[in-house]
């Protein structure tokens, strides 16, 4: 995305903000968002001015091996409203298997002492289902107070297979154990979802994301998007058409 394209996009969010929300966040996705830092540091530095009076946070995640110092120092200056979430799977060797060998590029402190609160998000594959309990042990072990999610890598797993559920069911009776002995962690996202709204009838469920309400996507060229989740990359042209006939507002969808 170039400048311009980002100041526009920015503008319409301001002027489209939802009745009743009073703040915004703005959130940098990629890829590798640090990538394109000079770019960040722009709209940062333009929404700063243009729209001071309205509450704003930034965030991005990143998988932590390209934080330059000067990075480090500009981000840290701006901590209050400007987060970083770290991808990061698991122990040294998970990590190192998921994402060619970037373990000790992360400055794990800088993410820990900025934002203490902040978790981590974990990508899960086939290779590392048998070590999810210890993987989600050592990222609690680092220092980091939780785990904000547990992503399957796309395609890596059929839940009908038998195998799956052998794999995951003993890494879950694991992590129970390890939750009733630390009481104070905040439980993963694994454990963490209210499981007794599958009990509910369509009807009276709620709407659990902001797609088509408070959310908005747009993409490198500009065009909007519900969310990041319903746009080219992960749909063809024939099956976002067919998306683009819902009712987003519908909340019984979700």
């Amino acid at each position: 995305m170039n400048y311009e394209t980002a100041k526009k996009s920015v503008d319409w969010i301001f002027s489209n903000m939802p009745l009743g929300k009073s703040s915004v966040t703005i959130n940098f996705i990629g890829g590798e968002p640090l990538l394109e830092f000079k770019l960040i540091r722009q709209i940062y530095d333009y929404v700063m001015e243009e729209y001071s009076d309205i509450p704003v946070r930034f965030f991005a995640s990143t998988n932590g091996t390209i934080l330059s110092e000067e990075m480090k120092t500009w981000i840290s200056e701006r901590n209050s409203n400007f987060i970083l979430g770290l991808s990061l799977d698991g122990n040294r060797k998970t990590h190192n298997h998921n994402r060619s060998n970037s373990y000790d590029l992360i400055d794990f402190d800088f993410f820990i002492s900025n934002w203490p609160q902040q978790g981590v998000k974990m990508t899960l594959s086939e290779a590392s289902l048998e070590c999810l309990a210890d993987n989600i042990i050592s990222i609690y072990k680092l220092g980091f107070r939780k785990i904000d999610g547990v992503n399957l890598f796309e395609g890596d797993f059929d839940w009908e297979q038998d195998r799956f559920i052998k794999l995951l069911v003993p890494q879950l009776e694991k992590l129970k154990v390890f939750y009733l002995k630390n009481p104070g962690l905040q439980l993963d996202q694994m454990f963490g979802k209210n499981i007794e709204l599958c009990a509910l009838e369509m009807s009276k469920r709620e709407k659990r994301c902001g797609i088509g309400t408070n959310v908005t996507f747009f993409d490198t060229d500009g065009s909007k998007f519900p969310c990041s989740f319903v746009t080219p990359m992960t749909f063809d042209d024939s099956e976002l058409r067919q998306i683009g006939k819902t009712d987003f507002n519908d909340s019984t969808l979700f």
